[in-house]
């Protein structure tokens, strides 16, 4: 039978306000969701952070900034910063930035586990990093790139995070000044840094600059001893990139030893730290692109994901067709009621195997 033309109007209103009520909600999801989500990572990651400092450290004898390995007495072992670090007897910590040890005296982080934590007071970032900026890892918040020298060592320093999802800690990344502090906490110590000031293209300056995603080149090594912050531009695309960069003010520290130098090193009694994986490279003085390289490809659409989100879609779309076909021969509110759980957490499904399909913001 063929519907009426009032009909089939009918039921493509229904069908497009479906769609309408489906894409707000998804929306909903990306904004929100993934930020409940990325909250209770940064709650995990804050203990471990705070578990993996408790474990590496050796209090330092004064706040004036000498950090001294106790377990040799070699001059090597010394280490002078500028970073303010907890006296054995006194010195209060800096507002908004918890006191933590300061010494790595065991493994690096492996990828995905708590690697440190940033504070940019500017714009009431709090966040703790992870090593490495894959997307899942990009999901738990800002990651460390992992071709790159620690923050606090000599070199150039990377961290990349999201703008406008799971919890968008770079969300106001173009809010920042010239002159802005920003502080990164390691089992290294504490270290600032002061944002970078770059052409606006009218005559003044801001603490930003846009480039396109291929230009891995921000990564590289400049010959001073920076820290750079990389996310997606604009908010709610993946197109460009916004960048901004950081000089460390304190003294920094060596750069980590690469294998070769790793039994002089430790025969010296000096710390060395390992990545976590044996078999990765270690962090030089220049900065290899593989890591921008596989960020973008991370970030682009994940087709692996294609048939999860299908089954998700099909489903919801099975219990909410359930639930409305019961509804005309039972109580209808006593159907809904039950069918909201199994909806809702069929769709949760849909939609986080849908978030981690489509190309990340």
């Amino acid at each position: 039978m063929v519907p009426s033309p009032a009909r089939a109007l009918t039921l493509t209103g229904r069908v497009l306000l479906t769609i309408g009520l489906l894409m707000v909600a998804f929306a909903g999801f990306q904004l929100w969701g993934t930020g409940l989500a990325e909250a209770r990572a940064q709650d995990q990651l804050s203990r471990e952070l705070a578990a993996r400092f408790e474990a590496s450290a050796t209090i330092p004898s004064s706040s004036s900034g000498t950090v001294t390995d106790s377990s040799s007495d070699d001059p090597a072992t010394t280490r002078t910063t500028t970073s303010t670090t907890r006296s054995a007897t006194s010195s209060a910590p800096r507002p908004g930035v918890p006191d933590t040890p300061v010494v790595d005296r065991g493994r690096r982080p492996d990828p995905g586990q708590a690697a440190g934590r940033i504070v940019i007071p500017a714009i009431d970032l709090n966040k703790v990093f992870v090593e490495g900026v894959e997307r899942d890892y990009l999901r738990l918040g800002p990651g460390r790139y992992p071709d790159g020298p620690w923050p606090g060592r000599a070199g150039n320093a990377a961290i990349a995070g999201h703008r406008t999802t799971h919890g968008a800690p770079f969300l106001d990344l173009d809010r920042l000044q010239p002159g802005d502090e920003i502080i990164v906490e390691t089992s290294d110590g504490r270290f600032r840094y002061l944002v970078q000031a770059h052409d606006d293209g009218r005559g003044g300056t801001v603490g930003h600059f846009i480039v396109d995603p291929s230009a891995v080149d921000v990564l590289d090594d400049r010959g001073d001893n920076r820290l750079t912050l990389t996310a997606c531009h604009p908010k709610y695309s993946a197109a460009r990139r916004i960048i901004v960069t950081a000089v460390l003010v304190d003294q920094p520290l060596p750069t980590e030893p690469g294998p070769a130098d790793e039994s002089e090193a430790v025969t010296a009694g000096a710390p060395t730290g390992t990545t976590g994986d044996e078999s990765t490279s270690w962090p030089g003085n220049v900065t290899s692109p593989e890591s921008a390289i596989s960020i973008d490809a991370s970030l682009g659409w994940q087709l692996h994901y294609l048939w999860p989100t299908v089954a998700g879609a099909a489903l919801t779309a099975t219990v909410a067709g359930a639930a409305l076909w019961m509804a005309r021969r039972r109580n209808r509110w006593a159907v809904y009621t039950l069918a909201a759980a199994p909806f809702l957490a069929a769709m949760f499904w849909w939609f986080t195997n849908l978030d981690k399909l489509l190309p990340a913001v």
